[in-house]
């Protein structure tokens, strides 16, 4: 039932609190995305605790774009190759 899963997830997360767990990370200053024309990021795209732009939920699906690019795969045409480069975390050095 609902109530006996919320008293299991308290339970856990108290006893994840009298242990005083710790979960290692790593944080790399870089990322690599790849995706379709279509998933369209915001210019600035800053969502804390995300490592990943698509992950940040921030992007969304330009369906013009989707179908441009269907079509253009049936019929042969290519789009020139667009690299991004999000710098922004070296000013923090």
């Amino acid at each position: 039932s609902i109530k006996e899963k919320q008293k299991i997830a308290k339970e856990l997360q108290q006893d994840i609190y009298d242990e005083a767990c710790a979960f290692p990370t790593i944080v790399i200053p870089y990322q690599r995305n790849i995706s379709w024309r279509w998933l369209v990021i915001p210019e600035i795209a800053e969502t804390p605790n995300c490592y990943s732009l698509l992950d940040s939920n921030s992007w969304w699906i330009d369906e013009d774009l989707k179908k441009e690019t269907l079509e253009a795969m049936k019929s042969g045409t290519t789009f020139p190759k667009i690299i991004k480069t999000y710098d922004k975390y070296k000013l923090n050095k």
